[in-house]
């Protein structure tokens, strides 16, 4: 339920990722949270910040992350913590 409710606000936000979600889902037979924030997303993020051009939607990325960190549920914390703050870590 808790990772429903994180990923349907994900693609709302960020359209371009349902078929990158798509083959997710249909590879792994279930949606992956730590899988597809930590490696697709916290990838696509790093590249972005490495290039800095698209400030506007670097932006819309860390408004999204505040949303996940600042949840009432462990489930979209966790995929904050263990999943995309790599990116900090090792940029």
């Amino acid at each position: 339920m808790e990772n429903d409710i994180l990923i349907d606000q994900f693609i709302r936000q960020f359209p371009e990722f349902y078929e990158c979600y798509i083959e997710h889902f249909e590879f792994n037979q279930e949606f992956l949270g730590h899988v597809f924030f930590g490696y697709e997303v916290s990838t696509y993020v790093e590249k972005l910040l490495c290039e800095n051009d698209d400030i506007e939607q670097i932006e819309k990325f860390f408004n999204f992350f505040e949303w996940m960190a600042t949840q009432n549920n462990l489930y979209s914390y966790r995929r904050f913590d263990w999943g995309l703050l790599r990116i900090f870590i090792f940029l």
